[in-house]
């Protein structure tokens, strides 16, 4: 008579460490939960934030008079919001705030002049009725950041030593709420208050054939996913802690960017 052998079955090795019967757990275990927490818990803060103040994105800053923000940050990005600010920072309530752009796509002051023949993106400042003599002196262009966390860090010290505690900063509608989340995280821990405006959604989208396939689709209207905006508050909250913003690492997955 045959006999039927049964093969022994295999233990299969658990996908994490468990804890030992003493009940107490590996260091590899412990780190990987608070990981997890830490993801899970920054997510459920980003979305109470985002359902209580939606995008975050106005058209128009709501302001009492032009002493209400000390300083306009641009977010570097997209030559839209340059435009855009430009044309903010020489209107009557702005006219003597200094304007900062954050690794921008024009690299030098004379790029802003709508008057100068010389210049080939005269006409892009010229729509937004950008006043160079008045803007030229209160211009600064910073090339230190990589990324939109690095646009924050990189900006954090300096407008601290200058006694800067109010700060308009100006992107585009879709990157809004990651601006607002970062900025919350890293200029609040240096006691300085930051409100996001974004610039309107034609001058936004005027200047969608600059970028290819891939960076069109991280550019959605209805806004970024959330996973970004979770992996950026983690990354504030360790430049906050450690002075590390992973500016390297940002360096290494966007070498074009300088």
């Amino acid at each position: 008579r045959d006999v039927l052998r049964l093969r022994p079955r295999r233990r299969m090795s658990p996908l994490l460490p468990l804890p030992a019967l003493d009940g107490t757990a590996s260091p590899l275990t412990a780190l990987i939960l608070l990981s997890v927490l830490v993801v899970v818990l920054s997510a459920l803060v980003v979305r109470c934030r985002f359902r209580r103040h939606g995008i975050y994105a106005r058209t128009q800053p709501k302001t009492k008079s032009k002493e209400d923000f000390d300083a306009i940050l641009v977010l570097g990005g997209e030559r839209a919001r340059e435009h855009w600010a430009a044309g903010l920072a020489c209107t009557d309530q702005f006219r003597d705030t200094p304007m900062f752009v954050s690794s921008g796509s024009y690299r030098n002051v004379n790029d802003f002049d709508p008057d100068d023949q010389n210049n080939s993106f005269a006409n892009n400042f010229r729509k937004f009725s950008v006043d160079f003599k008045s803007l030229k002196e209160r211009l600064v262009l910073d090339r230190t950041a990589i990324d939109t966390v690095s646009n924050f860090t990189s900006m954090a010290q300096c407008f601290k030593d200058k006694g800067y505690q109010r700060i308009l900063v100006v992107t585009s509608q879709y990157h809004c709420l990651r601006a607002q989340t970062i900025g919350s995280v890293v200029f609040g821990s240096q006691g300085i208050a930051s409100s996001v405006f974004s610039c309107s959604n034609e001058a936004n989208y005027n200047d969608l054939n600059e970028f290819t396939e891939s960076e069109k689709k991280t550019r959605d209207p209805k806004g970024e996913h959330w996973i970004r905006i979770v992996r950026d508050f983690i990354r504030s909250h360790i430049w906050v802690l450690t002075g590390v913003d992973g500016r390297l690492v940002a360096k290494c997955y966007h070498p074009h960017r300088d």
